[in-house]
């Protein structure tokens, strides 16, 4: 599967890399991060995309510092431009690098296109005090029943966990 995000078939299978769901996402971000008072000085989001999460984030924080790490050099092209004295890009997978504390981490529809999802959530521990995840939930008894809809995440969007 990690040639769908290093190529450009995920690009080609989803040409807006879903920015149109970004405002809602970083919304439902900050209502948790305020509910929870979680501190908002370092956030990072590992598999950014292109990078429309932390950008709208960076409005409702505006003096925190936001990192997005990308492994898809597709969608570190269109997130790179949009870097701002706040928000930064990254064509680096974050859990290579070595030494980095964030407040929050920021995993959004990251953990159903990895392998090993257990070790990799394993390996953020270092990385920041405070995780938020979005896991989308695929399953139910209609995608049971019908195959196609399953076929069609893995197809075009790199599923390869359901949940």
């Amino acid at each position: 599967m990690k040639e769908l995000y290093e190529g450009d078939s995920y690009g080609k299978n989803n040409p807006t890399w879903h920015e149109e769901d970004a405002p809602w996402k970083a919304g439902q971000i900050e209502r948790i991060m305020r509910r929870n008072n979680l501190p908002h000085d370092h956030i990072c989001e590992i598999g950014c995309g292109t990078g429309e999460i932390l950008l709208n984030l960076e409005r409702t924080f505006p003096t925190a510092r936001l990192s997005g790490y990308e492994v898809s050099p597709d969608a570190y092209r269109r997130a790179a431009p949009k870097a701002t004295h706040h928000t930064q890009f990254y064509l680096k997978d974050l859990l290579d690098e070595a030494n980095l504390q964030f407040d929050v981490v920021l995993i959004i529809d990251v953990i159903e296109h990895v392998e090993d999802y257990i070790s990799f959530i394993k390996r953020l521990r270092p990385f920041g005090t405070f995780k938020v995840f979005h896991i989308p939930l695929d399953l139910s008894a209609q995608s049971i029943l019908r195959a196609w809809p399953i076929a069609e995440l893995r197809r075009n969007v790199g599923h390869i966990h359901y949940f």
